[in-house]
């Protein structure tokens, strides 16, 4: 495994915030946690599509890997890009395509954009919170913003590694009975820790769906059905909160 800040929690909720950074003002303690995790190393948050069973995993189909994230330099100072790389957790599986992994088609001023997992990001301050503003597949249109509002402590990691009960309560591979599959018998390094986070999205976002389901760009194909209303669509909404668990 890998020695950095692993996320086990993320809660998601939703409101309206944005904006750059004060040098002038203190961190918050969400924003000094921010920092420990992604300034000057980096946090990361597993991706994967494995087999249920212990049947062999097949390259190209299956996956294990671990998206990993930091900042070069202080958001205290203005907004800045993230750094993103990939770290593959296997032996013989190849990555998948960052640009057709987790691909979403935002309504945004009438027209459609893409965002998927090469688009840019960029992190900001906005009074005591970390602000992480999604950009579209052009590179110049800000289309989502999440506002965190609790970045914990990093926890420390130790023992065997996929027996971690933290590990097990929030990802499902942890919890495949899968032996064939896996090395149980590896530690944690020194150093290893998770963190939690809550955030809530900073505007309305109106998703479009590809009624075929074969693009991966805004060419989307529409409904080709005669109704004239329950259109399938999705919303999400301000101002809803979930609870940290």
């Amino acid at each position: 495994m890998f020695n950095r800040f692993v996320i086990a929690a993320a809660m998601s909720a939703l409101l309206s915030a944005c904006g750059g950074g004060s040098s002038d003002k203190p961190l918050s303690d969400t924003q000094k946690n921010f920092e420990a995790s992604a300034l000057g190393s980096t946090y990361s948050e597993f991706d994967w599509e494995l087999p249920s069973t212990n049947a062999a995993p097949v390259t190209g189909s299956n996956f294990f890997l671990a998206s990993t994230y930091s900042v070069a330099a202080s958001p205290s100072s203005g907004a800045i890009a993230y750094t993103r790389a990939t770290l593959n957790l296997t032996q013989s599986m190849a990555l998948p395509d960052a640009s057709t992994r987790y691909v979403a088609r935002a309504l945004f001023a009438g027209k459609i954009y893409v965002l998927n997992n090469a688009t840019k990001s960029v992190v900001s301050y906005s009074g005591n919170d970390v602000v992480v503003t999604d950009y579209a597949s052009d590179g110049v249109t800000p289309v989502f913003s999440s506002v965190f509002d609790l970045w914990s402590e990093p926890v420390a990691l130790s023992g065997i590694t996929l027996n971690d009960a933290a590990l097990r309560s929030f990802y499902g591979f942890a919890r495949l009975n899968t032996p064939l599959n896996f090395d149980y018998t590896k530690t944690w390094l020194a150093g290893a820790a998770y963190v939690k986070r809550k955030t809530y999205t900073a505007d309305d976002r109106l998703y479009v769906y590809d009624w075929s389901g074969n693009s991966v760009d805004a060419n989307v194909v529409a409904y080709a059905g005669t109704e004239t209303g329950n259109v399938p669509i999705t919303v999400e909404r301000c101002r809803v909160t979930a609870p940290l668990t």
